[in-house]
């Protein structure tokens, strides 16, 4: 689980937590330790760390809430005085709750920077987040034996390492860029096939025959507890149905799959993650809640008439057509059928023809938004793209009338045009009885977003 940044620390060194000025001894708050707990729980980071320091009444309680989330760098300042403030602290220690290690050096003669012994004073630890690893060959074997003897509490190890993930029959490796491995933690298997939970390759990805992806793909063991499986960017295939046999079959192999991203974006419709539909049984994937790819991808899901759509509960469908024809293809594979689970639903269409006019490209939204509502009739939340220009109170509603159970909407903001009457999504809400929130998404630099929320009142 990622951590807050109000509780991570980055850390006070034993020097800064010890030494609060003599002067701080004649302030005597005489209130209750459960208040002031709770208003330190309130307090930012910074502002507990100068709470600590200036008032030698306050350090105790303060600390024991500053180290409840740690944050370990390999370049940390006072590295050293972090930890032998663990050594000598046993009580703070014993608060440490959620910890984060980042590793920056990845050469395996060099000497770890922290040793597994420490993790025997976090005995109450929870969670542990690895960007990198820390250890290598005896001193991993060490770290394994350690927190499955002296963290018994711990539930959920993250790793974020530097090279993709290679499965050997005993024990998880890496050797490759960009991705996220959970491990579901449990003292017999630790660091096995068994404890995997979640992979989610967040990088462009290639395939080739032996390579790192295919050698997962025909890895004899398999993941019991794998409920998400998240791939980035396929860039590169030079066997595309060997990868489609070898995708198929080993989803045949992992039931547990709850979540399955096959995609956000590629560089052109052949570089795609597809299924191999003569491969495909009806209880394919039976325990799948979540989908999220392209359509095409999506539409051999369909053909296949596999049971599990039934359940589905969020679908995200990503277009790369300017004239959205994979769409109108997997709506077309869909027929009759619908999806009577599904309540949340995000479709990015990629691309907008700029020589078409609004008047054109309006038509084929609405379009497209009814044969949404047929297919998915019981939608509560709808995130989607809309023509690049703002629509008046009347046009809105158009969109969106068919969608009968609607309590959110997200959109661009540039597709709305607000007035300073405030009477702007009256008709709307007249449309969608239902709807309690519009939520305008707004590009940032850096590519980063940012939600303006509209609060509806009926």
């Amino acid at each position: 689980m990622p951590l807050s940044k109000k509780r991570r620390t980055d850390l006070i060194s034993s020097k800064s937590t010890r030494e609060a000025p003599k002067s701080s001894r004649g302030m005597d708050l005489d209130l209750p330790p459960e208040l002031l707990l709770c208003i330190f729980e309130l307090l930012s980071r910074h502002e507990l760390t100068l709470a600590a320091i200036l008032c030698r009444s306050l350090l105790p309680l303060a600390r024991n809430i500053l180290y409840t989330s740690v944050d370990l760098k390999e370049t940390n300042r006072y590295l050293q005085e972090t930890l032998a403030l663990f050594e000598t602290e046993k009580i703070v220690a014993g608060k440490v709750l959620h910890i984060r290690l980042t590793t920056n050096t990845h050469t395996s003669s060099i000497e770890p920077w922290i040793t597994p012994e420490v993790f025997q004073r976090w005995g109450n630890l929870k969670t542990l987040t690895l960007v990198g690893c820390p250890f290598r060959n005896s001193s991993g074997i060490l770290f394994r034996d350690v927190i499955t003897t002296s963290c018994r509490q711990l539930n959920t190890l993250l790793f974020i390492p530097n090279q993709h993930l290679e499965i050997v029959s005993s024990m998880i490796l890496w050797n490759q860029n960009s991705v996220i491995a959970n491990m579901q933690l449990d003292p017999s298997r630790v660091f096995t096939p068994s404890a995997l939970t979640r992979l989610s390759f967040d990088d462009d990805i290639t395939f080739f025959t032996g390579e790192c992806l295919d050698q997962l793909f025909q890895s004899d063991p398999q993941f019991p507890a794998l409920s998400h499986l998240e791939f980035g960017s396929l860039i590169e295939c030079t066997e595309p149905q060997q990868l489609r046999w070898s995708l198929t079959q080993f989803l045949r192999r992992e039931p547990s799959v709850k979540h399955l991203s096959l995609g956000r974006q590629r560089r052109s419709r052949e570089l795609t993650f597809q299924f191999d539909l003569t491969l495909i049984p009806p209880d394919f994937l039976p325990n799948l809640q979540s989908f999220e790819g392209f359509p095409e991808s999506f539409s051999s899901l369909l053909q296949a008439n596999i049971t599990t759509l039934q359940q589905l509960e969020k679908l995200t469908l990503v277009s790369g057509e300017d004239d959205w024809s994979d769409l109108s293809e997997m709506l077309d594979a869909a027929g009759d059928s619908t999806l009577p689970a599904l309540r949340r639903l995000r479709v990015r269409l990629m691309t907008y023809n700029r020589h078409e006019s609004p008047n054109g490209t309006y038509p084929k939204h609405r379009r497209c938004m009814h044969e949404f509502a047929n297919f998915c009739p019981n939608v509560q939340e709808l995130d989607v793209e809309l023509p690049p220009a703002p629509l008046d109170e009347n046009t809105l509603p158009e969109f969106f009338r068919k969608f009968r159970f609607l309590r959110l909407i997200v959109l661009p903001e540039q597709a709305l045009e607000l007035d300073s009457t405030g009477t702007y999504f009256g008709p709307l809400i007249a449309q969608c009885l239902q709807l309690r929130q519009v939520r305008a998404r707004r590009s940032t630099t850096f590519g980063r977003q940012e939600y303006l929320d509209f609060y509806l009142r009926h």
